[in-house]
């Protein structure tokens, strides 16, 4: 008999490596981006904790990146981190206060203000916030949303978001020629 890594934790034990895996990503970032020793070891931790952490699923950001990633060529990372900040916030839409406990691991107050953070974080390591209407083309949107509501990434996601709400996700993170 073979148990798998996922029968083998129960779900207490992934949300603290979740937890955990945050508060060392989070803060370790910003030090590992201007090659802090310390900083890069606490990011290698959050990274290990996060895989293990995965075991019990992941959400919609990882359900609407693959389709992307794949139909773009693009990097899983750069996608998902991209993604994150406004499927947070589409989440937190429909489940106020459902990253309180997060944020609050952090020592911030409130699930908005976690999400302006991360926004914040983007900025400051100077990363994508967006694709250009080239890279992420308003006719895939369908096709992309379609293959999302099909992976089960999306059954682990804490709310069920509508098509609509998924089509503004991605007009969200596809920047405009204004």
């Amino acid at each position: 008999y073979t148990l798998s890594l996922h029968d083998a934790l129960p779900i207490w034990s992934t949300l603290g490596f979740s937890i955990q895996a945050f508060r060392n990503i989070f803060t370790g970032l910003p030090g590992a981006a201007v090659n802090d020793r310390e900083c890069r070891f606490a990011l290698a931790e959050g990274a290990m904790l996060a895989g293990l952490a995965l075991q019990s699923g992941l959400g919609a950001v990882h359900a609407l990146a693959h389709p992307i990633g794949l139909t773009y060529q693009l990097p899983h990372g750069l996608v998902c981190g991209i993604l994150l900040p406004e499927v947070l916030a589409a989440n937190l839409a429909q489940a106020p206060g459902y990253l309180d406990y997060l944020a609050g691991s952090l020592g911030i107050k409130g699930s908005g203000e976690l999400i302006k953070l991360i926004r914040q974080l983007q900025t400051n390591l100077q990363l994508p916030v967006k694709f250009s209407p080239s890279t992420l083309n308003e006719n895939d949107y369908p096709a992309i949303v379609a293959q999302a509501k099909q992976s089960r990434n999306m059954q682990n996601n804490p709310v069920v978001l509508s098509d609509e709400a998924l089509n503004k996700i991605l007009r969200k993170v596809t920047a405009t020629n204004e």
